[in-house]
């Protein structure tokens, strides 16, 4: 099977979005933020003087504000490095699967990848997702496919099928 793609913006937000909540590097990194807005809330409450309930909703909401504030301008920081570091050599690709593994090429890169190499394979925000590593990924979108949901879905059942039967640790 052979699939020619051609990544954008967004997609690249996509995955980065999925990383941070999928790895174990921006697991741990999320997890961080959200303890230390914690702490930082609950020395904003802690002086109100009225009853729990107050202080509950009141906690919920200035977690809210600070939390979304602080994502947007982390997402508004990796933004700005995405365009000045995402080299357009990644940004499109031809990818063809067999019973060894993966070709991938691009402009300017040609890998033979194993499928014993390969760590995950999953289907999320629009994106078909061949993870290589912890850190990186083939990232193939939806549109690549002309617009039939159905050939999306049967390319990933078909990766997920080969990878599954080839891979080392099932």
């Amino acid at each position: 099977m052979e699939i020619s793609y051609k990544n954008n913006f967004w997609d690249t937000i996509k995955f980065r979005a999925v990383w941070m909540l999928m790895t174990p590097t921006g697991l741990l990194f999320t997890i961080f933020i959200v303890g230390y807005l914690s702490f930082a809330v609950f020395r904003i409450v802690r002086d109100v003087k009225e009853g729990l309930a107050v202080q509950i909703i009141l906690f919920l909401i200035v977690a809210g504000v600070i939390g979304f504030l602080f994502l947007s301008f982390y997402f508004f920081l990796l933004l700005i490095a995405w365009l000045f570091r995402k080299p357009q050599a990644k940004q499109t690709g031809l990818l063809r699967t067999d019973e060894s593994g993966l070709a991938y090429e691009s402009p300017m890169l040609q890998m033979n990848i194993k499928w014993s190499a390969v760590k995950k394979v999953e289907r999320s925000l629009g994106l078909t997702l061949i993870w290589l590593s912890w850190r990186s990924a083939l990232l193939i979108p939806d549109r690549a496919f002309l617009g039939s949901a159905g050939a999306a879905t049967q390319f990933f059942s078909h990766v997920q099928e080969k990878w599954k039967a080839n891979r080392v640790n099932p």
